[in-house]
Order: structure tokens, then sequence, then C-alpha cells
């Protein structure tokens, strides 16, 4: 129970501090797209909600909510761990034979080599490094010197195995963390904006939004008809148009319940 707990209460921490929403509601309708896109977890807002009450407000029911094994990998993904084993124990995990021996959180082993995380760092190692090779192709360092790298997050680009990510790129809804390096033509990779990375996307329910969570609080850009809502201020990134503050007529006309009965 308390693991299970733990992991739900940092998921939902971890969707506050991404969405700067605060009902259990408003986090769980966050929730649903993001773990959909990020993960490939199809979850209901109701199931989210009873995992709140159950887990982070400490409801006392007798029957506790059961999580299946499925969820419980991927909300540990969303919390960037390979697994629920991961989570649970990210000292013991093992990593393609690799053993993640003394690592405490925050600091923990993942799948990416970086993570850019409220707090600091996550040095992560990348699952296709393989030590053997890596020690063969670099006979001239000492083992000292490898763990100083991985310890330090000395970024060096060892036969294309580590890459630095201080870029990001427009996924269509929020910015992604990528390298310098990405060669994906549908990526149009620009220097990481820590502030834009952290706090710009795109509102993907207009029809959540109203005067009390709105005015003020959220820009828009109209560009050919098409109305769109951001939760900060700056310039669309698919049109590259300036954004402006909604006002109550914009958001009477283009938010609210209303645009889901058209």
């Amino acid at each position: 129970m308390f693991t299970k707990k733990q992991l739900v209460e940092e998921v939902f921490d971890k969707a506050k501090r991404e969405s700067g929403k605060s009902t259990k509601n408003g986090l769980s309708e966050y929730l649903v797209i993001t773990l959909e896109e990020k993960v490939s977890l199809s979850i209901s807002e109701r199931t989210l909600i009873r995992y709140y009450d159950t887990y982070v407000i400490n409801s006392t029911k007798k029957n506790e909510i059961e999580i299946d094994s499925n969820t419980l990998d991927k909300l540990s993904q969303y919390l960037s761990y390979r697994c629920f084993e991961h989570f649970v124990n990210p000292n013991e995990f093992v990593l393609d034979g690799v053993e993640a021996a003394n690592v405490h959180r925050p600091i923990g082993v993942y799948q990416d080599l970086t993570k850019v995380v409220e707090g600091g760092l996550h040095i992560n190692i990348h699952n296709m490094i393989r030590l053997p090779d890596f020690i063969k192709n670099n006979k001239g360092m000492s083992l000292g010197m490898m763990g100083v790298l991985i310890a330090s997050g000395s970024f060096a680009h060892f036969n294309g195995s580590f890459q630095k990510k201080d870029h990001m790129y427009w996924n269509g809804v929020e910015y992604r963390l990528t390298a310098a390096q990405d060669r994906n033509p549908k990526h149009a990779v620009i220097p990481l904006d820590t502030v834009q990375f952290k706090y710009f996307k795109k509102i993907t329910r207009p029809d959540t939004l109203d005067l009390d969570n709105g005015l003020n609080k959220v820009w828009y850009s109209k560009y050919r008809n098409k109305v769109e809502f951001f939760t900060m201020d700056g310039t669309n990134p698919d049109n590259h148009k300036e954004l402006k503050p909604v006002s109550e007529g914009i958001l009477e006309k283009y938010a609210g319940k209303k645009t889901t009965e058209k």
C-alpha cells in the first residue's frame, strides 16, 4: 500500500507542477491526455480520481482500489522509471546486465541519458550502453575516470552512445527534450529554454476554460479562423503568430462547455 501510495502521490505531484492545476478533477483531466501521449496509457478520469481518493487523501475505505501491473509500470514510466519494480527498488534494479548500485532518489538510472526535472538534474544511463564494448573502445581510460564521467554528468560523446539533451522541439502540444544531433525531419530543434519547456503548453481542452481559470491566465492565437489557447505568453510554435491574452469575449465565443456541443 505504501509504495503504491508514494507512486500515485508522485504522479499527481508531477501533474500539478506541469499543468498548474490543483484540484483532483483538473489534475485527472490533465493526466488522461498526458499519460496517453507520453506512455501510451489509456485510463479514464474516473479511475484516476479513485486512485487520488484512495492513495493521496488516504480514503478510509476498507477495500483498496487495485492497480494492475501494467498501469503501475506505465505510471512509473511517467516518472521516468523503467517499470514499477524500478520505482520500488531504484538501487537494485539491473539495466541490461549493469547493476544500478549506490544510486538514490532523486538521482536515478533511467532509459534516457538526461532529463530536466524538479530539483536538479537526473543522471541516467542509456539502455543501449554496453560496458564491455565501451571499455574495449576506450582502453586508455581508467575505470575511475569512467565512473567520474557517469557520476558527474559529463556527457562526452563516446562512439555515439552519449548525447547531451540541451535542445527541444514542439510536438504540437508541448516542448519535448532532445539532443542537438536530433535528425528527425519532423522535429524543429531549437536550444532548450527551461521556462518554455516547463510552462509553455497548448490547452487541448478549451471546453474546460471559463472566466475564473482563463482570464489573465491564458493566451490565444487566431489564425485562419482557428483559435488555440496556451498556458503562457509567447508565439504559437505552429504558425509563429504572437499570442494575445484572452478576453471575456474570446472565452465566451471559443471556449467553455459549448465548444463540445458544436
